[in-house]
């Protein structure tokens, strides 16, 4: 009798089920993870409550999958090929990059990664209703796409602080690389959850001065903020969260702001027009569903440059795993999570993080530390 591989699937918002999926063999160019740990944030809890089905349809997710891309674990079975290609040993532990990219599309050709024409992701872009199924972390094991990208880790470090990195890099890619920010810089972040948490720890290891969280409500995050590093946390109106930034600037306003709040935070961007300087950057990294542009005449009049960002690529991974060793991101590391074991996945989805002031939830597929 075949073994069967326990996981959690969401077959519709709101339906989230163990299932049972046949172990699947091993090809020369892939792999097999065991998986550590896998943690559910933002986007997870979007698809797990898109009832409309928007969310879903902005990012191109079919139901059913597996959820989980953000992923530790240790190699299990490795192909011939696969280990001359990715330099590891079976029982290597693992950090995944969560996309997976053809390498030969024309985009993939020209750089343009997160354009790859026939991308894939673990936990989001697989076919998971063929074989061999195993595309997302909420499962006890878990296919390595030949393509795959991932970075070791070494032993010490637990599982949470592992997959937290994940948001360093995102961060990292978002902030330093596409919005440029430097010591010169005044940033304001839109949140409070687990990517602006970590914008607020890159922010200050840039160097860059006054950094400003904005929180649609008082929540335990507000105080997680400042423990990070945010120079000030404010609350409140457009007009009243206007009036702090200008005044902690001494008028002259945020230079760069970067959104990461939920889909339905419709208000955020007048507001990031707002607290905007004269020729300043917002980073957009939220999904506005429905997305009306508002503020529009601020980023006319100021000149405002909008740069669109999604996730992060390999180099943005691989400088997050260097993160582990650094005290400035010991905090962070630190981050309360809650814990679930698989055949609780659906408890963690139906207990919204913010209840619990949580960054991430994280589930154990083959046992609880």
């Amino acid at each position: 009798m075949a073994e069967m591989v326990p996981a959690a699937l969401m077959r519709a918002p709101g339906v989230l089920e163990i299932d049972e999926f046949p172990m699947p063999s091993v090809d020369a160019d892939a792999g097999l993870l065991r998986v550590e740990a896998t943690g559910l944030v933002g986007a997870d809890y979007e698809f797990y409550t898109d009832y409309d089905g928007a969310f879903a349809e902005a990012v191109r997710i079919s139901y059913p999958f597996i959820p989980g891309h953000i992923v530790t674990g240790r190699i299990d079975k490795l192909g011939s090929i696969a280990h001359e290609r990715w330099k590891l040993q079976e029982g290597d532990r693992v950090l995944l990059q969560y996309n997976v990219l053809c390498n030969y599309c024309a985009e993939c050709m020209r750089g343009e990664l997160h354009a790859c024409e026939n991308l894939k992701g673990y936990g989001l872009w697989f076919d998971f209703g063929s074989p061999p199924y195993l595309w997302g972390g909420a499962a006890k094991f878990m296919m390595l796409h030949p393509n795959t990208k991932m970075v070791r880790i070494p032993e010490g470090p637990d599982a949470a602080s592992v997959l937290l990195l994940e948001r360093f890099a995102d961060a990292a890619n978002w902030l330093l690389e596409l919005g440029q920010l430097t010591v010169r810089d005044r940033i304001v972040i839109m949140g409070t959850g687990a990517l602006a948490q970590a914008a607020v720890t890159v922010a200050k290891m840039a160097g860059a001065y006054p950094v400003i969280a904005v929180a649609r409500s008082s929540s335990g995050r507000i105080e997680q903020m400042r423990h990070l590093g945010a120079d000030h946390v404010f609350t409140g109106s457009q007009d009243e969260v206007a009036s702090a930034v200008a005044e902690v600037t001494n008028g002259r306003m945020a230079s760069v702001v970067v959104d990461v709040t939920r889909r339905d935070a419709l208000d955020v961007t007048a507001l990031a027009m707002e607290v905007l300087a004269y020729r300043g950057r917002l980073v957009q990294v939220a999904l506005k569903v429905p997305g009306p542009m508002q503020g529009i005449d601020n980023m006319m009049t100021k000149e405002v440059s909008i740069i669109g960002a999604q996730g992060h690529e390999f180099q943005h991974l691989e400088w997050a795993a260097t993160c582990l060793d650094r005290p400035e991101c010991a905090t962070y590391l630190a981050s309360k999570v809650t814990s679930y074991a698989l055949e609780d996945t659906k408890a963690a989805l139906d207990r919204p993080l913010t209840l619990d002031g949580a960054t991430m939830a994280v589930v154990y597929p083959n046992g609880m530390p």
